[in-house]
């Protein structure tokens, strides 16, 4: 257990404490209310955002993923992404992204590693059907596919892989230095690891996400990898919106320090409180939510239930789907009257508005942060 002072990442004493996070309600990544409270601190050494991760943290953490669902409420297998006016499946752009730097030959061997659904090693399989591909999730819930092998035990993930993934699986780590460094075990030398996490800072939503243990900047986010044994190859804040993308190579060095620097010019929580306040402030009979994730989620829980709708540019219409008791509709659905809300940064918002009012919905967004 750790202690009840220190940072799980660094494990350094936690100082500055974020005042005002036992006002806002929590949600869990899987679309679940969270009735437990936890306080956010900065980490002045690793500079990340973190929950304070004691007993009552880990209890509760325990209790939510007993219950966990992958992707609830949804049948898709991945996250679908809009990139200019065509929309794709996460896994799809960031493998695309990644064959493009030259470093993919025609046979491997990919490990990806907490691997939920299985979308990215699905997707890999596809598109480089040589390579041998093993899915590590604990609950075993990868895709089914001849050329994948689901693996819940960890004593029997395979060795010298050329490539390892880890697709939004770090936030959720206590201790996340532990489990890369963990993974040299795993990686032949000069192979590869790549992960893909939130990025707190284009998402500030993310800190109300229960389960997400771990806030990273993409900066932050650098120094771990190095510091875990591993050469820096890509960074990225725009292969996903909102998202960082990180590609290392295994290598066998001294290990740098953490830098003592730390940007505070934004608090999530001042943002936070800012759309809600806005939010009630606009609020009419008949308003939505842009999205049918996280964000929107939390809006909804955070006022009750105040929207009527959400609207989702990406719902076919062939099957209905609620959220917080709430419908998720598409585009043509979306009444005359109605206003609808988008909650992200005014650097996704801006964009969404435009196509928004393309399709004559009446919108809003705040130009802030």
């Amino acid at each position: 257990m750790l202690d009840n002072r220190l940072c799980h990442i660094c494990h350094e004493e936690l100082e500055l404490k974020l005042e005002g996070f036992e006002n806002l309600k929590f949600i869990s990544s899987d679309l679940q209310k969270v009735d437990s409270v936890v306080d956010m601190y900065y980490c002045l050494n690793c500079k990340n955002l973190v929950k304070h991760v004691d007993e009552k943290y880990q209890g509760a953490l325990e209790k939510l993923y007993a219950n966990y669902s992958l992707y609830n409420g949804t049948t898709m297998l991945d996250q679908s992404i809009r990139i200019d006016k065509s929309i794709v499946s996460r896994s799809n752009r960031l493998i695309s992204r990644i064959n493009q730097l030259g470093i993919i030959p025609e046979r491997g061997k990919l490990l990806d590693y907490g691997s939920g659904r299985g979308a990215f090693a699905l997707n890999w399989a596809e598109l480089f059907p040589l390579w041998e591909i093993a899915a590590y999730e604990r609950n075993n819930v990868a895709g089914s596919s001849s050329g994948i092998k689901n693996i819940s035990d960890p004593e029997k993930i395979p060795e010298e892989n050329d490539f390892v993934s880890l697709i939004h699986v770090l936030e959720h780590v206590i201790d996340p230095g532990h489990l890369l460094r963990h993974l040299h075990n795993f990686i032949r030398e000069g192979g590869y690891l790549f992960i893909q996490v939130p990025n707190h800072i284009k998402n500030p939503y993310d800190v109300v996400i229960f389960d997400h243990c771990s806030h990273f900047s993409q900066n932050s986010l650098t120094d771990l990898v190095a510091q875990s044994g591993y050469k820096i190859i890509e960074k990225s804040e725009n292969w996903v919106n909102k998202e960082i993308s990180i590609l290392a190579q295994k290598k066998v060095s001294s290990f740098p320090r953490f830098y003592k620097k730390i940007d505070m010019s934004r608090n999530p929580l001042a943002y936070l409180e800012t759309v809600i306040n806005e939010f009630n402030t606009r609020r009419i009979k008949n308003i939505g939510i842009l999205g049918a994730t996280n964000p929107a989620y939390w809006i909804s829980v955070q006022t009750n239930g105040a929207n009527k709708f959400f609207l989702d540019e990406n719902k076919k219409s062939n099957f209905d789907w609620d959220i917080n008791g709430r419908k998720v509709i598409t585009t043509e659905e979306v009444h005359k009257d109605a206003l609808v809300f988008i909650p992200f940064i005014k650097e996704y918002s801006a964009q969404i508005s435009e196509r928004l009012n393309e399709n004559k919905i009446n919108n809003y967004y705040l130009d802030i942060w």
